[in-house]
């Protein structure tokens, strides 16, 4: 191992290093049966469309490149991302990805311990591959146009007062329906397991930011600059 660092100050503490020889980056931690289930449902997600892992890869470079991909220094982190990305795609007019813990389709809960002893119930239906179900009729966009409208949905139409990210429940619902003591954060992701844990911990300065740098690379997509223009790299933004 090799660039070793401990998030204490994460809710769920985090070892971060590097392969030493890959060169893969590593978060582990220890104990939480939700990690496992995050982990399954994104490959699950990611299996059904062809479209999703090379989406995912673009998105993850874009953010790591323009410097808003670092919880620690107040941004959002690429899990957070990854579920903004899920949402998004399942609340198209045709959805590219479908709701894989929707109960009227693939009902299967498993009790999940909580951080503090509790239990909750959480469908994971996406463990077995038999009850996924492929969208019919299929979304024909591009890469390239799915990719720019998720920068222009988060940089300019998505409600963020009055609106939750939520895989769970099928794309984006109201904040009512969600925990109360998110009502004054300035964006709200809902764990799809954790159902009181937003994951988007950023403040509304951050936010404000990473939908700058949403729109500023609509418009420099738009002017035809292409993917290079967008995935220039800058130094991490860090809110004081």
């Amino acid at each position: 191992m090799k660039d070793v660092e401990v998030l204490q100050g994460a809710r769920v503490p985090i070892l971060k290093f590097s392969d030493q020889k890959t060169g893969l980056k590593v978060d582990l931690n220890y104990g939480q049966y939700a990690g496992l289930y995050n982990t399954r449902m994104i490959e699950s997600y990611v299996r059904i469309d062809e479209r999703v892992r090379t989406f995912l890869y673009v998105l993850k470079a874009f953010v790591k490149a323009r410097g808003i991909n670092s919880p620690e220094l107040g941004s959002l982190s690429s899990y957070c991302y990854t579920l903004m990305a899920i949402s998004y795609l399942q609340t198209l007019l045709l959805p590219v990805l479908p709701c894989l813990q929707d109960p009227h389709l693939i009902p299967h809960n498993v009790p999940n311990p909580g951080p503090f002893g509790g239990t909750q119930l959480v469908n994971v239906a996406f463990t077995d591959p038999s009850r996924i179900r492929p969208i019919v009729p299929r979304n024909s966009m591009s890469l390239g146009e799915l990719f720019l409208g998720f920068l222009e949905f988060y940089g300019s139409k998505f409600e963020y007062a009055t609106s939750c990210v939520s895989v769970r429940c099928g794309g984006v619902v109201t904040r009512d329906s969600v925990s109360p003591s998110w009502s004054r954060h300035a964006f709200v992701v809902e764990d799809p397991f954790i159902l009181d844990l937003n994951v988007a911990g950023a403040k509304e300065d951050m936010m404000k930011f990473i939908r700058h740098e949403f729109q500023a690379a609509v418009q420099a997509l738009r002017d035809g600059r292409g993917l290079e223009a967008i995935l220039t790299t800058k130094q991490p933004y860090k809110v004081v």
